[in-house]
């Protein structure tokens, strides 16, 4: 018998607990490019912390208790918003595994955008250009949405980290603010409009700091899709 498998939005923690918001932008431009996908309520951390901590036994039970979830619900495909969790995930599962600008950006092309004629700063994550090289998508996607990208000099797999990654807030808040100044500092050494980025926890550490607005792709596009 024929089974369909299912394509999951997996939202992950930062997104589930402290931006829910994001989700729902996610959410909806999905429902308007026509792109099907599933929740499931009983989605789990991806396992990067217990990974990042040392905690190899945690991080391998996480892992098979996830993936016996994700059968149960039949998940052929997962679209991830996190990078870093999309990079975890394709770690140990055997399904294809996208990331949210991957999938939005094929099927862009032939969408109808409002022009936000905006001229901005983007911060490339480092799980998204330095391990899934990614990085043109979210370049694509931004200019469809009449917006001019400009590249710091720290840009790509040359990438400059927002200090937000690898548990470093939590054990090391000094370091991480220096990071994220630095960081924010070279995003806003231009005239632009504000800083975009594509993932969540660089979303969360750079607006903390920025005196301009930080945006996650997600709020652009959402509103060039009104």
């Amino acid at each position: 018998m024929f089974l369909i498998k299912n394509r999951l939005f997996y939202r992950g923690c930062m997104i589930r607990y402290a931006y829910k918001e994001l989700a729902e932008n996610w959410l909806g431009i999905f429902r308007k490019l026509k792109i099907s996908v599933v929740l499931i309520p009983e989605e789990r951390c991806c396992g990067s912390p217990l990974k990042n901590a040392g905690a190899r036994n945690e991080f391998e039970e996480n892992a098979e208790e996830f993936s016996k979830i994700l059968e149960r619900y039949h998940v052929g495909e997962i679209i991830a918003a996190c990078p870093a969790c999309a990079y975890t995930l394709s770690s140990y599962l055997d399904i294809p595994i996208k990331h949210t600008t991957q999938v939005v950006c094929e099927k862009i092309q032939k969408a109808k955008l409002k022009p936000l004629n905006m001229k901005v700063s983007y911060h490339d994550p480092c799980h998204l250009s330095r391990y899934l090289e990614i990085f043109n998508e979210p370049r694509e996607i931004l200019t469809r949405c009449s917006c001019k990208v400009i590249d710091t000099a720290f840009s790509k797999k040359m990438t400059y980290c927002c200090g937000g990654g690898g548990g470093l807030p939590a054990n090391h808040p000094e370091v991480a603010e220096i990071i994220a100044k630095s960081r924010v500092e070279q995003l806003q050494s231009r005239e632009v409009d504000g800083i975009v980025t594509s993932c969540p926890m660089c979303y969360h550490q750079l607006r903390k700091y920025a005196s301009k607005p930080v945006y996650e792709i997600s709020h652009l596009l959402a509103r060039a899709l009104e």
